[in-house]
């Protein structure tokens, strides 16, 4: 039987329990799109009967409401106590490997050491030679002397100086030989400190969890703790690659970035990430009530100024607030109730801090649906469009996206979410050879008539496509015309060639065209708009 712990609170530790030191290492990461549940195990030897388990370098502050405990077959969980403070004694409990990596460093510092010291006595012996050529030089400034003895004083001096200084000379090079020799035993050193600070990340300076277990017999048993960090997330990452050169084609390559910045390294973990949204909303909104008054004509005429003493200005209709509407913690993505969960197949090394690391998930081919798109009210080219339908059968999430197109770098944008059996359309970077006009060659605002008490707005505007491309292309305009939702604002418009849709996307006044362009080739489209209104009235 497995028994698995909730902490609500702090309990105490049973003073009569033997105490046993395990060490816990971090094997198994559940990332979440905002936190991570963390799983550290511990495995050791138990002797029958009641125990404490002291097991150190838990996270700092670690959460007890998010804290679970399980333990293996025939072990017993009793008390449990999560210390922040005065902590018990604990013996050294390095990890084999940071132990062996300590030795590594003291090894490496103590023969530099000793290869450093011969190079200090090498040094020494030119630092002598000099004082002995400083010595001789200071011998030839002397005042009383006969020629013949000034003569054998200055061979003597000469002979001696180019001897001490040939030393000198010979003690530098083999110094600095000797030193240039060291660069193999200091890179190691450094690879080894390197390595040493890689395995200790400040861990041990967290909390201590105290456990009461009894073990029905001797024997193995393991110990799994799973805490919950909100220093950690993950996103979705993709490349895109449209081919038309080799036939069309659209090739979704799907990754996941990682970051974590808990404050200690995950080395070797099992890693899983998850869809879900552990610190976000888990039940929907609850609307509040619509409270509506109606006042009088003559208490809404009434004027405002003064004061009645209350804090409200007099007439002014006193209502009761509204209550509190309950809000959203963020965006929460529709998976309707469904998890999604990615398992890495390898152990990962996921460091604290350091930069994001990207994964690789997997690879999507498509077949997807090419044209230009073309809005001459907002630009003088058109751009490539894929819309495709994702047939994969699972959920593309959102996350940016790199976009090429023939194997070249096209842009760079936002995948949105995309649901299985859902359409998408994306943007793979101007076509210069399929260039936009739109021009306004009519523009009439007056009367209509001499006795009239309407006023009227007509417009004109052109739309030329071209082709300048070598090849056919089938093109998508989308352009616009005004629109109204009052009575007394007629609108009106004429479109030639007529639209193949209107309202776009559900956006009213929104018209599109659908139509293959040949090379060398002009579409021209007019589009005729006229609103009228009332006299006295301000068209905006």
């Amino acid at each position: 039987m497995r028994l698995c712990l909730w902490l609500p609170c702090l309990i105490a530790i049973p003073l009569h329990a033997e105490t046993i030191e395990a060490p816990a290492r971090v094997t198994q990461v559940t990332i979440f799109p905002s936190g991570a549940a963390v799983v550290r195990h511990v495995a050791l030897t138990l002797p029958a009967g009641t125990h404490q388990l002291l097991i150190a370098s838990l996270p700092k502050d670690t959460d007890p409401g998010a804290l679970r405990v399980v333990a293996s077959d025939g072990v017993a969980l009793g008390a449990v106590t999560l210390t922040h403070d005065r902590k018990p004694a604990l013996r050294d409990m390095d990890d084999p490997a940071v132990k062996a990596a300590k030795d590594d460093v003291k090894r490496l510092e103590k023969a530099l050491r000793t290869k450093q010291a011969d190079v200090t006595a090498i040094r020494a012996r030119a630092d002598a030679a000099g004082e002995q050529l400083t010595f001789l030089r200071s011998l030839g400034r002397v005042g009383d002397t006969t020629p013949a003895d000034l003569k054998a004083l200055v061979a003597l001096v000469g002979e001696q100086a180019l001897a001490a200084h040939q030393a000198a000379l010979a003690a530098t090079v083999e110094a600095d030989t000797a030193d240039r020799a060291l660069a193999p035993d200091r890179e190691a050193l450094d690879k080894a400190r390197q390595t040493l600070a890689v395995l200790t990340d400040g861990s041990a300076e967290g909390d201590v969890l105290a456990l009461a277990v009894n073990a029905k017999a001797a024997g193995p048993a393991t110990v799994d703790i799973t805490t919950f960090t909100a220093e950690a997330q993950w996103f979705p990452v993709y490349d895109l690659f449209l081919t038309r050169q080799t036939g069309l084609g659209l090739t979704i390559d799907r990754g996941v970035a990682i970051v974590q910045t808990s404050g200690e390294d995950w080395r070797g973990v099992d890693l899983t990430l998850s869809t879900a949204r552990p610190d976000g909303q888990s039940a929907a909104s609850t609307p509040s009530p619509d409270l509506r008054q109606i006042i009088s004509k003559e208490e809404l005429d009434r004027p405002t100024t003064g004061n009645d003493g209350f804090g409200y200005m007099a007439g002014e209709p006193v209502m009761e607030p509204a209550p509190h509407e309950a809000k959203a913690a963020g965006p929460v993505l529709a998976y309707q109730g469904a998890t999604v969960t990615y398992h890495y197949p390898t152990p990962v090394d996921l460091r604290s801090a350091a930069e994001a690391l990207r994964l690789p998930l997997d690879r999507l081919a498509i077949k997807p649906d090419l044209r230009a798109l073309a809005v001459p009210l907002h630009e003088e080219t058109a751009y490539i469009e894929a819309e495709f339908t994702n047939d994969s059968g699972q959920i593309l999430l959102p996350g940016p996206a790199m976009l090429y197109h023939d194997g070249a770098l096209a842009g760079q944008g936002q995948l949105p979410l995309i649901a299985a059996g859902a359409k998408a359309k994306v943007g793979f970077g101007a076509l210069d050879g399929l260039r936009l006009t739109r021009a306004e060659p009519d523009r009439s605002q007056g009367q209509e008539g001499i006795l009239t008490s309407s006023n009227r707005l007509d417009e004109t505007a052109v739309i030329t496509v071209e082709n300048l491309t070598g090849e056919d292309w089938p093109v998508r305009v989308i352009d616009r015309v005004p629109y109204s939702e009052q009575e007394k604002l007629a609108v009106s418009y004429t479109a030639t060639p007529p639209e193949t849709a209107h309202d776009e996307d559900g956006k009213r006044g929104i018209l599109r065209w659908d139509f293959t362009l040949k090379a060398g080739a002009k579409q021209e489209i007019t589009l005729q708009d006229s609103l009228g209104w009332p006299d006295g009235q301000v068209l905006q």
